[in-house]
């Protein structure tokens, strides 16, 4: 049933027997008609990339080969900052989920009531910004404001230059200084950001441990 060619593997019956193994196998999990199973090939790092329709790859860790390919079809579709896969989860009407959500759900149940007592949503990031690699070690739960500090770490300036050729540096809305050079207001920048990392960082483990999940 398993076909490789070229590196990668595909669910193909060769004999009447398999057949019907594969349709048993889409009826326990809901799938019929055209639902199929998306072709994959294994990878030397002990990851997997799962091929969707439209011609792009995503990755997954191995280990999660499993569970994803039981939910049946993965899929790209375009959000808000770039491509991701989608997988359908649930019985009989199945909902789209976003992969990554799928993968690290485990991790988010731990933050139920987060939001209601902090003000900041949880989100997973991936570390590498590709966000069609979905492999554990690519992905981290982290607060809203995090991850949009990680964002800006890597693509924002961070300073502005005023009118006296000075350059201003702000994190957060807070002014953190004005400094002579470009070199200096980036290093003040990063080195604030980082510190506003580490102290939402602590709130959420604090929090966490509060919960009993430490």
């Amino acid at each position: 049933m398993f076909v490789e060619a070229d590196g990668n593997i595909r669910f193909e019956p060769i004999n009447e027997n398999e057949v019907k193994l594969l349709n048993y196998i889409k009826r326990k999990n809901g799938l019929h008609g055209c639902r199929r199973f998306n072709d994959f090939k294994f990878n030397d790092d002990r990851s997997v990339t799962i091929f969707l329709k439209d011609g792009r790859e995503t990755l997954i860790s191995k280990h999660r080969l499993s569970e994803v390919l039981q939910k049946g079809k993965v899929a790209a579709f375009l959000g808000n900052n770039g491509i991701y896969a989608n997988i359908a989860v649930g019985k009989g009407i199945r909902r789209k989920e976003q992969l990554h959500r799928f993968i690290m759900r485990q991790e988010l149940a731990k933050y139920n009531g987060f939001f209601e007592e902090t003000g900041m949503s949880i989100q997973v990031n991936h570390k590498n910004e590709q966000t069609l690699d979905n492999r554990d070690e690519n992905l981290e739960v982290v607060t809203d404001r995090e991850n949009c500090l990680k964002y800006k770490l890597n693509h924002a300036k961070g300073f502005t230059k005023t009118s006296s050729g000075k350059y201003q540096v702000g994190v957060c809305g807070k002014h953190i200084g004005t400094f002579e050079t470009e070199s200096d207001a980036r290093a003040a920048y990063v080195k604030a950001v980082k510190a506003e990392l580490k102290r939402l960082e602590q709130i959420r483990m604090n929090w966490l441990k509060s919960k009993g999940h430490f």
